[in-house]
């Protein structure tokens, strides 16, 4: 290989990361941009993050605290970026997924291939994928129409929800031109601090019983 060729080519190389690099510049200005027109609106507070951390949107919702933020997932010679918000419970010992009921999902099901935990409501069931233990807590507060509905707004807007003992997460996988919306945001904010209420009222209920 020549001399000239491989000039080109590193030359070529830095173009490309140069590109890259103002790419993400520009691609974290806007998004930052966005989180504090969000803090405005909901009085909420903004760590602006760096290039090594992700921006952090922090408030309250009727008392409830809320984090709005991202993670990235690297996976082989490429990442993915994911939306996450997230609020504290109280629920010991339980451990909840909630996602959208698919196709394959479904011929999982009746095949015997996975065993979801059924609301009893056969709409909710049809369109919500419920696992987790242990069952019997997780039936009881499925009884309660208002997490479930609420629940069912998270993941019809393509969020993965969890429960692990002291949180709720409600994760997807970020889309850029859609999801940094305010009425999106604030209906899933919502949606996911009254899902927190739900779940602490019921723990409320278990230490009594």
């Amino acid at each position: 290989m020549s001399t000239i060729t491989i000039v080109t080519l590193v030359s070529m190389g830095i173009v490309l990361i140069s590109l890259f690099i103002n790419w993400v510049i520009r691609y974290q200005k806007k998004t930052k941009e966005k989180l504090a027109e969000f803090a405005q609106s909901l009085g909420a507070e903004i760590d602006p993050g760096s290039w090594k951390k992700q921006a952090i949107l922090s408030g309250k919702i009727d008392d409830t605290d809320y984090i709005f933020t991202f993670h990235v997932v690297s996976t082989g010679n490429s990442s993915v970026t994911y939306l996450d918000l997230k609020t504290p419970v109280s629920l010991p010992k339980t451990k909840l997924k909630a996602r959208k009921m698919t196709r394959v999902n479904k011929f999982f099901d009746k095949m015997g291939l996975q065993n979801p935990i059924s609301s009893g409501d056969m709409f909710f069931d049809d369109n919500v994928l419920i696992t987790g233990n242990p069952e019997e807590n997780i039936k009881q507060i499925l009884y309660k129409p208002y997490f479930k509905e609420n629940l069912k707004t998270l993941v019809s807007n393509k969020f993965e929800v969890t429960v692990n003992g002291s949180s709720l997460v409600a994760s997807k996988v970020y889309n850029s031109r859609k999801d940094l919306d305010l009425v999106f945001i604030k209906t899933n904010l919502q949606a996911l601090t009254n899902a927190a209420k739900e779940i602490n009222s019921f723990s409320s209920q278990l230490n009594r019983w």
